[in-house]
């Protein structure tokens, strides 16, 4: 039987009025007992405060702090500052968890080498859309950091970039000082799940589905497809993961953070050009650069994309768009 330490779940809350008491319901519900329920309340204007102030008075594990607005990663940051906990988990405001969520999350951590925890999730579209994530695993599975790392940008292994559906060790991001970088709008999560994996020893995986991320259409990811600055912010992303995973040379992860890196960056002065944008010296410089350490990684596929963003970055435009079309992107 595990002891019932005291977990923190960090929830931001911003202009969801629809979705808080969904959210908020599942939490309070949870057979795990032993639980803060931290609602940062990120400076909405509507009446999602009020119902978060609602819940407060008729539950003394949930407590309400307001801040300014500044986006979803100060907002866990404030959280992560305030927890009590031994452990922490990130749920957003707009989802929902099952009564087993805490419970399950917690018995993964089941010896003091194990810093982490996971599920899977369901990805809810609408009542008629229902898909259910994977992990790549059977069961249930002991990564080592470096296996965890390993899966980075897989698309059959996306869990790893996701900060929901996870149990952190609070001591570890303490003691290396992990927080959310509030400069990144994209991939928030990816950099802080690296640099947190990065100083773990072990994470506990199922593939429990236990987890509803809701999918709107409203949100960053699903909007930024042909947005300058929210690829931009991606890249600026991806260049500090780079930074972890040259730490780990000739690795899956080593490979995909660079590619990536390099066709967000094709992307980006593919869509500038079409714009008819100014690129900067320093874009210039940084494609370069990551054209020669990516070298090894390259295919040829992204030497063609290269070619084609010189002498004609209309056509790879197009084909880029009609490549999200197919894709459903």
């Amino acid at each position: 039987m595990v002891i019932q330490e005291l977990i923190s779940i960090i929830v931001p809350i911003y202009n969801i009025e629809q979705y808080v008491g969904e959210c908020v319901e599942s939490l309070i519900n949870q057979t795990y007992h032993n639980i803060e329920i931290l609602l940062i309340d990120d400076g909405s204007t509507d009446l999602s405060k009020q119902i978060c102030e609602e819940y407060e008075k008729r539950d003394y594990r949930v407590k309400v702090y307001t801040k300014v607005n500044g986006g979803v990663s100060s907002a866990r940051n404030l959280g992560i500052t305030l927890a009590e906990g031994q452990y922490i988990t990130f749920v957003d405001g707009d989802d929902w968890v099952d009564i087993e969520y805490i419970k399950t999350l917690r018995e993964l951590i089941n010896s003091e080498d194990i810093d982490a925890s996971s599920v899977t999730m369901y990805y809810w579209f609408s009542e008629d859309k229902v898909v259910k994530g994977e992990n790549g695993f059977i069961g249930q599975h002991k990564c080592s950091k470096e296996e965890v790392l390993n899966q980075a940008f897989n698309p059959e292994t996306p869990w790893v970039g996701f900060a929901c559906g996870k149990l952190y060790r609070l001591e570890v991001i303490r003691k290396h000082n992990i927080k959310y970088d509030e400069e990144i709008k994209l991939c928030e999560d990816s950099l802080f799940n690296y640099n947190f994996f990065n100083h773990c020893k072990f994470c506990n995986i199922n593939n429990n589905p236990l987890y509803f991320y809701r999918i709107r259409q409203s949100s960053a990811t699903r909007s930024s497809k042909f947005d300058i600055d929210a690829i931009s912010t991606k890249l600026l992303s991806l260049k500090k993961i780079t930074s972890i995973a040259i730490q780990y040379p000739n690795t899956k992860f080593e490979e995909r953070v660079l590619i990536n890196r390099l066709q967000t960056q094709i992307y980006l002065l593919c869509l500038k050009k079409y714009k008819k944008h100014k690129i900067a010296s320093e874009e210039k410089k940084d494609f370069k650069e990551c054209i020669k350490i990516s070298k090894k990684y390259q295919k040829r596929n992204d030497k063609i994309k290269i070619l084609l963003l010189i002498i004609c970055p209309k056509f790879l435009f197009f084909m880029i768009k009609k490549r999200n079309r197919l894709n459903g992107q």
